[in-house]
């Protein structure tokens, strides 16, 4: 008996004598599980605008077409009477998918660990969420929504602002695989994954033995498929940074701006990829003397729920937009310019930032984007400044993780400090040999932070776990200027990519030597031959986990988007893209079917399925405010 841990593939009310076995973690429809109808619910999913209350004409449809149900999936938990329909969040489902073996699974056998929600209990949510506060929800939600918690439908919430379910609902559960059984079938599947693309969009059948693999690696395959389709090039600079919202409509980024005659308008966009409209906003301003200056944008991020747009700027200010990009609220109670700043991952109301007099700003909004209540978290000396900041993830969304730099570049010292943000406090410095923190990284799905430091000589990164803030993990590299770390959804590999326009590699097994070191070519940057050019190039800015375990993308000061298969002995997969100057950002869609570039002459692409031919330009709309 083979006892790793599978899904089980339910398709109808009955099975064939053999069971379908899956690769880790499938998924099954279960219109297999019933309930006795226990009374007149609407199940027709409909439209209903943002704020949760359904217009005259789609309440009257409901009425209409309200009836008594027969397929309403609740589910019993194991010798539990009680009904049980957990739900997990799709960062969850995520981590599955990468996890591979997970020696946890083994005390879920048989449970379901996933249910999606239904069109009705969307619908039932966003109305107890329009009528009802927090603790109103958290003490009726057994009587409208049986089976359910409020953590369910926050995580719900988080991956479904507009509160909308899936068409097609799935549920996920916990099996142990039995022995292989074979399968007679006369109709031949052929291996070639083009084919088989073709075969299932033509409608052709394909058996469930295999549909999981099938649909597993067409979807590995779609980042090699994405060309350019859009771009935007009306920009004050390089671009510096980008961030997509939550449902993948949206980007908008940041750029730097000169301090010469070439200083222009295009600091901050934000773009709609159904509309195809670019919007330029321009209240990152500075006025002297009736002459406008526009400062560097150096920070843009999305609030979880999508809604609020937040961007820091060089002119010491935050401000806070619309989606539509309309300004609600700028913070100017700051002494310094942003360097950094970030959106909690979870809470769409907290984000906090650091200024460059050492400082680090925590704000909660309320819900018209306005302040509810601010504190500074104190700074740690007045040499130094926060450089890279990363709050912790749904189990740890207490803490805020700070690395700090010297405000003397040539001096290479630093620490790296934890706030709980719950009680506005100083929690802890992490042993760190005092060294400048460039990167800080928060794992999606355990207690880990990763932090990348640097001295005149070399590199290290550290892997700390907040059980007890001890370093498990710490790797040394001849990078003595660290861009970007990061630790991989399944755990296994540790990644630093700094201004030599390499990344190391290393498998957390045996991280006492890289398992690989990822090299981008010749910079497109322009410098003059007596310069050191690792101090002054850009090098690999871009260190992205694509859909699967081992698939990793970099992008460097040469132009090129690269692919890598990091499980393989020759990880080079392909080049994706070539752009004519030195990628300086980039970030991809939540679904990974989109990816943005930005660059160092301030171009912008947007790579996509839909890209055949030469990519169109956005329309472009400016708009200021008038307050």
């Amino acid at each position: 008996m083979d006892n790793k841990v599978y899904f089980k593939h339910n398709d109808s009310t009955s099975f064939p004598e053999e069971m379908y076995f899956y690769d880790f973690f499938d998924e099954y429809y279960y219109n297999n599980i019933l309930i006795p109808t226990q009374q007149k619910i609407i199940t027709n999913e409909k439209d209903y605008i943002g704020n949760g209350s359904l217009n005259e004409e789609t309440t009257s449809e409901y009425e209409k077409e309200a009836y008594d149900i027969h397929l309403e999936l609740v589910i019993p938990c194991k010798n539990d009477q009680n009904l049980c329909r957990p739900y997990l969040s799709k960062k969850a489902r995520q981590f599955l998918r990468h996890t591979g073996q997970w020696e946890e699974l083994t005390k879920l056998e048989n449970h379901i660990i996933h249910v999606d929600f239904t069109g009705y209990e969307a619908f039932m949510l966003s109305r107890l969420l329009f009528f009802l506060n927090d603790e109103q929800i958290t003490e009726r939600i057994n009587s409208f929504l049986p089976g359910r918690t409020f953590d369910d439908c926050k995580r719900f919430l988080s991956d479904n602002p507009n509160c909308k379910a899936h068409n097609c609902p799935i549920a996920i559960k916990v099996l142990m695989k039995g022995p292989e059984k074979s399968v007679q079938d006369d109709r031949v599947v052929k291996s070639n994954w083009i084919t088989l693309f073709l075969q299932r969009q033509c409608g052709g059948w394909i058996h469930p033995r295999y549909s999981k693999n099938i649909s597993n690696h067409i979807n590995s395959k779609i980042i090699q498929l994405l060309k350019p389709y859009k771009f935007f090039d009306r920009t004050s600079g390089d671009v510096v940074d980008l961030t997509f919202d939550p449902l993948g409509k949206k980007f908008a980024f940041g750029c730097s701006t000169t301090q010469d005659d070439y200083n222009r308008e295009g600091n901050l966009v934000i773009c709609d990829i159904d509309s195809e409209i670019a919007t330029v906003l321009t209240d990152h301003k500075i006025i002297v003397n009736e002459n406008v200056f526009y400062p560097t944008v150096s920070n843009v991020k999305f609030s979880a729920d999508g809604l609020f747009l937040f961007s820091g700027a060089f002119d010491s200010t935050i401000k806070v937009w619309s989606r539509s990009g309309h300004l609600l609220n700028s913070f100017k109670d700051l002494n310094g310019k942003i360097d950094v700043m970030v959106s909690h991952p979870l809470n769409p109301k907290i984000l906090s930032a650091s200024s460059h007099d050492g400082n680090i700003h925590l704000y909660r909004l309320n819900e018209n984007g306005l302040c509810a209540s601010y504190a500074k978290l104190g700074t740690i000396n007045h040499n130094l400044y926060g450089s890279a900041m990363a709050f912790g993830n749904h189990l740890l969304n207490h803490l805020l993780l700070v690395g700090y730099e010297n405000i003397d570049e040539s001096k290479y010292l630093g620490t790296a400090v934890v706030f709980d943000i719950m009680t506005e406090t100083f929690l802890k410095e992490l042993k760190t040999e005092n060294t400048s923190h460039t990167s800080i990284f928060a794992h999606n799905f355990s207690d880990y932070f990763v932090t990348g430091s640097n001295t005149c000589k070399d590199g290290k990164v550290r892997v700390y776990t907040a059980k007890d803030w001890s370093i498990i993990i710490e790797c040394y590299s001849s990078q003595k200027d660290i861009n970007q770390v990061t630790l991989s959804p399944c755990l296994r590999y540790l990644t630093s990519s700094a201004t030599d326009r390499s990344t190391y590699v290393w498998d957390t097994r045996k991280s006492d030597i890289p398992l690989h070191i990822l090299h981008h070519d010749q910079t497109k940057m322009f410098y003059s031959d007596d310069e050191n050019i690792e101090d002054l190039d850009s090098g690999t800015t871009v260190s992205l986990w694509g859909s699967y375990a081992h698939e990793f993308i970099t992008g460097g000061s040469d132009g090129y988007l690269k692919l890598w298969d990091l499980g393989n002995n020759q990880p080079f997969v392909q080049n994706l893209i070539e752009v004519n100057s030195a990628i300086t950002s980039a970030c991809i869609s939540p679904d990974h079917d989109l990816f943005i570039i930005g660059e160092s002459i301030g171009h912008v692409t947007v790579l996509s399925t839909k890209g055949t031919g030469l990519p169109s330009c956005f329309n472009i709309n400016i708009q200021s405010s008038k307050k």
